[in-house]
């Protein structure tokens, strides 16, 4: 058992240091103040929600036991600030079912045994506010949630998260969790015939060896091979920093063009700097781990030049004037927790939108039970009218079949290829006839 001053919990401004890395003293002190303006609103209050719901004391307890500092850290922490800007939205409208929402946040540093401790710890124990915990986010990688979700599903706590791994999404497995955002098989099929439409005729598939990059490889081959394209491979340690001997092992293989991964932010910039090193200018296309962090701050605009990446299409730039009305929504809520963007736009919304998903859910089964909730979310009936959702505003897709009912059905538009752009404001600015599928 960990040491209780070893233990990384933001909402109690605790320390943050240690082999997980270290959080910049503005980034906690924004999300301890954030989790604490939602304490201290979620244990008061006496106001009643738009569905006339009788207000509760009792809080709907949110849980976040994820890395929150080293490698995928940060875009983690915009994802929380997401979820913590639809809590306050949610609380000002007068809560899930009465219940105003609370939040506590545990930092595992990235280090997944460690993840797996600190979780059973917490969920061991009761919420602060009284009740149960109703909703948690657990991890910040693939490899993270598939450590603790055992835990978690132990004590039926329902989730929703990017993280994209195939294992996830297996409601046999884990029935009290669901992936919000990439489906790997969808975005595989869709760079397979975009590197058709371009007329390469052998591609080589550069990943990371780590839960997400495997579950990619199995898909991948199947996929270049359908559409009749030759395939390599070449896989690098998921901790390593130079990158260039695989690289050379894939320049060898002689790829018209070459696929690639790098889950957490850095990882981006290792791959890209081996190519530039090598003088390997062949065209790139990152998947979506590309996306997941700012791939053109991280790189450099040199770096990547030849470069695209499968993309959210919330990122795309859009005119002020042009959002719709839950975009509008979440910019003006997310402004109350950060007054920056420093990731891309869609970690910010997956947050929102998740919380927003478990609020819809408990209103449609009209219960907190786990259960009842779970039943909802695998049926979900989305507003005709008032919509909060940002990155899906059609949902998911997901259903209670067996094997892959809890993997995301992205709608049309919501992923693209699209040249690698500077983030502003949380959103790329990039030539839009460069992107691909082009828009119906």
């Amino acid at each position: 058992m960990i040491p209780r001053n070893q233990r990384r919990d933001l909402s109690a401004g605790a320390d943050t240091g240690g082999r997980g890395g270290v959080i910049a003293i503005r980034g906690v002190r924004r999300l301890a103040a954030a989790a604490l303006g939602l304490v201290l609103v979620g244990c008061g209050g006496s106001s009643a929600n738009s569905n006339t719901t009788q207000a509760s004391s009792v809080p709907y307890n949110v849980l976040v036991v994820s890395n929150l500092s080293s490698g995928a850290g940060p875009a983690n922490q915009a994802f929380v600030q997401g979820m913590q800007a639809a809590g306050n939205a949610i609380n000002d409208a007068g809560g899930i079912l009465g219940h105003k929402v609370k939040f506590k946040l545990t930092d595992t540093g990235g280090n997944n045994t460690q993840s797996v401790t600190l979780a059973t710890q917490a969920l061991q124990a009761a919420p602060d506010g009284g009740g149960t915990w109703n909703f948690i986010q657990s991890g910040a990688s693939s490899d993270e949630q598939l450590a603790e979700l055992p835990t978690v599903t132990k004590y039926k706590v329902p989730g929703i998260a990017v993280e994209s791994s195939p294992l996830l999404g297996n409601p046999d497995n884990f029935p009290y969790h669901w992936i919000l955002g990439v489906n790997i098989n969808v975005m595989i099929r869709t760079i397979a015939d975009y590197m058709k439409a371009l007329g390469y005729k052998k591609v080589g598939f550069f990943y990371q060896n780590n839960a997400v990059g495997q579950a990619s490889e199995a898909a991948i081959g199947p996929a270049l091979q359908g559409v009749g394209i030759d395939y390599v491979k070449v896989n690098y340690p998921a901790t390593a920093v130079d990158l260039t001997p695989q690289m050379q092992q894939m320049q060898a293989l002689k790829p018209d063009a070459v696929i690639a991964t790098a889950q957490s932010g850095p990882w981006i910039g290792y791959v890209l700097k081996a190519r530039s090193a090598l003088n390997f200018n062949v065209p790139f296309v990152g998947d979506a781990t590309f996306s997941g962090a700012d791939a053109y701050t991280i790189a450099g605009a040199d770096l990547v030049r030849g470069v695209k990446y499968y993309q959210w299409g919330v990122n795309l730039y859009v005119p002020s004037d042009k959002e719709t009305p839950a975009v509008k929504k979440f910019r003006s809520s997310l402004a109350k927790v950060t007054t920056s963007y420093t990731q891309p736009m869609h970690q910010y919304a997956a947050g929102w939108d998740s919380l927003y998903l478990a609020k819809l859910a408990a209103e449609q089964a009209k219960s907190l039970d786990p259960d009842k909730v779970k039943a909802a979310i695998d049926s979900l009936k989305l507003p005709a009218s008032n919509n909060p959702l940002v990155t899906s505003p059609k949902g998911w897709g997901w259903t209670p079949a067996s094997g892959t009912g809890h993997l995301s059905t992205p709608g049309p538009g919501a992923f693209v290829i699209c040249d690698i752009g500077p983030l502003s404001d949380g959103q790329i600015k990039v030539d839009l006839s460069s992107v691909y599928p082009k828009a119906p």
